[in-house]
């Protein structure tokens, strides 16, 4: 992100603040889609970004590829898409649901990964000419919270047989911040659970998770290797005998969205201890608690008053306090390195937080929310959030109690 746009930024609203390029969000999903084209797979692969990794509806209105369709879990993010507008094509991967959720789902043509055997059988009783879709556990260990199990898929094959229906498509998924080795390997037993109980699929949701790498500097570095990946998996489509017919579909999100933004914060106070010495900021671990909770380090930069660059020559090592007086409340979960030259009113962005940021925004310690600003394609800055009121995360006591 070019720092011309985010000093503009400053200047024109208070810290904290978040701030993301439509430019380098757009860069991203293209990486993925020439990748595809690349392996000659591309009219095999379609995308679904993952609304709760970023859920702010005006960055999904910024991606430009129409084809680029969305993955929800709850009805709640349906209804809060619903105002923008956007007509793309929506999955969504649950967790266990109701009947009363399969029926919202279904009745607004929404293809569902059903989670449980349970869910299958209302869904088949109820919509059987609809498109029935499944979400398996195809971990070795088989402890995943929601999904079928393996040993189960024999008696669903089997039951869908005798009740005359063809599965469109099943999803996997292996985890957070998979490793492509890892990937390739559930990718594998996807294609064998596909040959052995369902050969008949149009789809093989190959799910999320791939790693993003927040330690690298490099931007190639930093994203998931989808040359490779697409270059694999071209090889065993052949390997495994894959219908032409079947699309395959994945579900990034940290890879689009984690370095599409920053957050810029203010330096409230340097304070010297005997043998320390301590930065305080205006931001607080309830704007982005991922860091915090996946103990990963984000990678800082540092500008002056007058938002020129502090060379991190010398150094000191401290953590970074946050706002509130919680004793945890630290910026990042751990020891960083913060330039000597460093005072009162300087600034710090902290990198690659276009994922599980702002979205991630906790009520606890009832801070208000950050504002969010968007650098459009055309270089122009826009406000796609308000940073609300003072009173906005203090919760909305009624002066007068309403009888129900």
């Amino acid at each position: 992100m070019k720092k011309e746009k985010i000093k503009e930024a400053v200047k024109k609203i208070n810290t904290p603040f978040f701030i993301y390029d439509e430019a380098i969000l757009n860069r991203n999903i293209n990486r993925i889609i020439e990748a595809s084209k690349n392996a000659n797979i591309g009219g095999r692969i379609r995308l679904f970004a993952s609304y709760f990794t970023n859920s702010n509806p005006n960055l999904f209105k910024s991606i430009q590829n129409e084809s680029v369709g969305i993955l929800l879990q709850t009805p709640e993010e349906w209804h809060q898409l619903k105002p923008f507008g956007l007509n793309r094509e929506m999955i969504t991967s649950p967790s266990f649901l109701s009947n009363e959720e399969i029926d919202f789902w279904t009745n607004k043509n929404i293809t569902i990964n059903l989670a449980s055997f349970e869910e299958i059988r209302y869904f088949v009783q109820k919509y059987k000419k609809a498109p029935l879709s499944f979400r398996i556990d195809a971990t070795f260990w088989q402890k995943q919270r929601t999904g079928l199990k393996i040993k189960q898929l024999k008696e669903i094959s089997e039951f869908l047989k005798n009740q005359s229906v063809t599965p469109y498509s099943f999803h996997i998924y292996c985890g957070t911040g998979s490793s492509l080795k890892k990937i390739k390997k559930y990718l594998i037993r996807s294609l064998k659970i596909y040959r052995k109980y369902f050969p008949n699929v149009k789809e093989i949701n190959l799910g999320g998770g791939f790693a993003y790498d927040y330690k690298s500097l490099l931007v190639e570095e930093k994203h998931f290797d989808w040359s490779s990946y697409f270059a694999y998996l071209k090889q065993k489509i052949k390997e495994f005998n894959i219908s032409p017919e079947v699309r395959f579909i994945l579900e990034p999100g940290r890879d689009i969205f984690a370095d599409i933004g920053v957050q810029v914060l203010k330096v409230k106070r340097v304070v010297n201890y005997p043998n320390l010495k301590s930065v305080s900021t205006d931001g607080s671990y309830v704007f982005m608690p991922s860091a915090a909770k996946r103990n990963r380090k984000h990678n800082l930069d540092f500008y002056d008053q007058n938002f020129n660059l502090i060379p991190k020559e010398e150094c000191f090592s401290t953590k970074l306090s946050g706002s509130t007086t919680l004793s945890s409340d630290y910026i990042m979960p751990n020891v960083v390195q913060i330039p000597e030259p460093i005072k009162e009113s300087d600034y710090i962005v902290v990198k690659d937080l276009g994922a599980y940021g702002a979205t991630q925004h906790m009520e606890f310690l009832n801070k208000k929310p950050c504002p969010e600003i968007l650098i459009d394609n055309e270089g122009k800055l826009k406000l796609i959030t308000t940073e609300g009121v003072e009173a906005d995360k203090t919760r909305y006591a009624l002066l007068t109690p309403k009888l129900l």
